[in-house]
């Protein structure tokens, strides 16, 4: 889905990025303007913004969610900055993009992924694995008839393009490699040392990460294959953590997917959403035991089971609760008996 508000926003006569607009010749480049907010329909204040023109049917565009919810203030105020002075710095400056850690499921990389699907930007994306050098990043090469064929990575693509890049799992990669992308992060410049092309970052261009270790160290053990990195590559980018919704962002979150579902009930999904997230990071006292999930939920699931619970509706004639019901395929089917069975406790406790 397009966001149909960018179709009425043009370029101005007076256009401040009247250089690099004049940049965009090929099918994956896009030119941009500025807008209010509130005139795309980002209802999350209303300053200015940047915009892509005419990006509709860009290859690299993401398609928005009409309900994804941008309910992470501290999350879209760094985002915004961040968007804003990669298109105000100075030439010399650094680009900075935004690193994003948390726990899995929270939505760190979808709302990157939405906000820039909501302002006509294009991204690319990429999940870091802990074989990766760092030219895999950049480009590929391979001998064809004796010649050597360049093909360009996810990096050099969208430094060439003025594309943000979105790596995922970053702390999965080994530290050296993560280090020898230092100067690509600042800079966005790549070199091809086998044809001596030199790849020079259009403006737009910024890296922005996930990660679900606070990037160094991770004494729990809790995120496997992620690694601790060297301290200099977190210079590279503005950080944050990033929370799981609170009970009353989960609430306002189903109302705006079931509107005509009771307050009463859509508090009380809310609050099991939620108490389940927490017996997922601690061991917590469900029934007779103590238990520490392995897998909870994440947006996506939330939206899985009320669409199931809805699907599955009719099985209430036969004695069945169609809520308890839908977890199994979301969540629970593939779970460890005593866990399965302290979802259902936490079930019964809440929401029956």
């Amino acid at each position: 889905m397009y966001n149909s508000n960018l179709e009425a926003i043009t370029i101005p006569a007076n256009d401040p990025f009247a250089d690099t607009n004049a940049l965009a010749a090929s099918p994956l480049d896009y030119r941009v303007a500025v807008s209010k907010m509130q005139a795309i329909g980002l209802t999350i204040g209303d300053a200015d913004t940047i915009v892509g023109v005419g990006t509709k049917n860009h290859t690299y565009l993401s398609a928005l969610n009409p309900y994804f919810h941008f309910d992470n203030i501290e999350f879209d105020r760094l985002f915004s900055m961040a968007l804003a002075r990669e298109w105000s710095r100075d030439d010399a400056e650094p680009r900075r993009g935004l690193l994003v850690s948390g726990d899995s499921g929270t939505g760190k990389t979808t709302h990157i992924r939405q906000r820039l699907a909501i302002q006509g930007i294009p991204c690319i994306e990429v999940t870091m694995r802990a074989d990766m050098e760092p030219t895999d990043l950049l480009y590929t090469r391979s001998i064809v008839g004796g010649d050597t064929i360049i093909e360009y990575g996810a990096g050099a693509l969208a430094a060439k393009h003025g594309i943000p890049l979105v790596i995922n799992e970053i702390d999965a990669a080994k530290p050296s490699t993560l280090l020898g992308l230092n100067e690509f992060f600042d800079t966005g410049t790549v070199v091809i040392t086998e044809t001596g092309e030199v790849i020079h970052a259009k403006r737009g261009f910024q890296v922005h990460a996930t990660c679900n270790s606070k990037f160094l160290d991770d004494p729990t053990d809790a995120f496997a294959g992620t690694r601790g990195q060297n301290a200099s590559v977190l210079r590279r980018f503005f950080s944050m953590v990033y929370d799981s919704p609170t009970a009353d962002q989960e609430a306002d979150f189903i109302q705006s997917l079931y509107p005509d579902l009771d307050a009463g009930v859509v508090k009380k999904k809310a609050t099991f959403v939620v108490a389940l997230r927490d017996a997922g990071k601690t061991p917590t006292k469900i029934g007779n035991q103590n238990v520490q999930l392995s897998r909870t939920f994440c947006r996506s699931m939330v939206i899985d089971w009320l669409y199931l619970e809805s699907t599955f509706g009719y099985m209430l004639n036969r004695g069945v609760s169609p809520g308890l019901y839908a977890l199994g395929p979301v969540l629970t089917n593939l779970m460890p008996d005593h866990e399965k069975e302290a979802v259902k406790a936490l079930y019964e406790t809440i929401l029956v």
